[in-house]
């Protein structure tokens, strides 16, 4: 049995992917999947990959608790065609504003492979126009930080590279909602 999924991420579809493929993903449980026999869009936490995988390998537990596998011949598989880290072009896919690198720019930076940020430090100790500067690099960050980033670091794919930045921004929300409960809490205290 061979499955073919499709994933659902930032409003694109990616696939087709084996069982085995979608599981080393690791995608997040509110990313969309489907199956090609499927005619709906499911979270991820509803499929079991682990049981499909062991079906398209084509083990089957026995009565008595064991499992019967055929011999296993792997797969010819052709080399990936999407490479980063330094040499490659920037995929379509991944162009686009990046919020984790305009309001974490620094710590973004040395995390996804790029330490020219760093200065944005020092650029802030400047009386009145180091902040300026330090504003619009932020910004040259947001709009250029996925295409700096595919090219700093080695990736595994678009897929993995778009969860990492996804979590960057959900970050941001979680450090505004935090922000802003304990403002709250100054706001009504004082």
């Amino acid at each position: 049995m061979q499955y073919k999924f499709y994933v659902q991420m930032d409003g694109e579809t990616f696939g087709p992917y084996s069982a085995r493929e979608v599981r080393d993903l690791q995608l997040m449980d509110d990313i969309l999947v489907t199956e090609e026999s499927m005619n709906e869009w499911l979270p991820a936490c509803r499929f079991d990959f682990d049981d499909m995988v062991r079906k398209e390998l084509g083990s089957y537990i026995n009565d008595d608790g064991t499992i019967t596998r055929p011999e296993f011949v792997a797969p010819v598989t052709e080399p990936e065609t999407i490479d980063s880290g330094h040499t490659s072009d920037v995929p379509e896919a991944i162009k686009g504003w990046n919020w984790g690198a305009f309001f974490f720019n620094w710590l973004w930076g040395i995390c996804n492979g790029i330490y020219w940020p760093l200065i944005l430090i020092v650029l802030n100790f400047i009386p009145y126009v180091g902040p300026i500067i330090a504003f619009f690099c932020c910004i040259a960050l947001g709009i250029k930080g996925n295409e700096w980033a595919w090219k700093a670091k080695a990736w595994s794919g678009i897929a993995e590279f778009k969860r990492v930045q996804h979590n960057w921004a959900i970050a941001i929300l979680w450090i505004f909602g935090i922000s802003f409960i304990i403002g709250l809490i100054i706001g009504f205290s004082s």
